[in-house]
């Protein structure tokens, strides 16, 4: 009996990173009149674009940016 495995290169993983989203643009400031005792924040935000590392890839507390 024989036993054969054919495999595409596209469909083979190698090392896969935890990868981080880009950085989302700073957001609206909302305060129109701001005085001294307020101060105007603005936030931007990212996300997890590949959640889990694949084969020896880095978790994504491992991975730097």
């Amino acid at each position: 009996m024989q036993m054969d495995k054919y495999f595409d290169d596209d469909c083979l993983m190698g090392n896969r990173d935890c990868e981080w989203s880009p950085w989302t643009d700073w957001s609206h400031c909302g305060c129109d009149v701001c005085g001294e005792d307020r101060k105007a924040q603005t936030t931007r935000v990212r996300h997890i674009a590949n959640q889990a590392p694949l084969q020896s890839g880095r978790a994504k507390e491992e991975v730097t940016t």
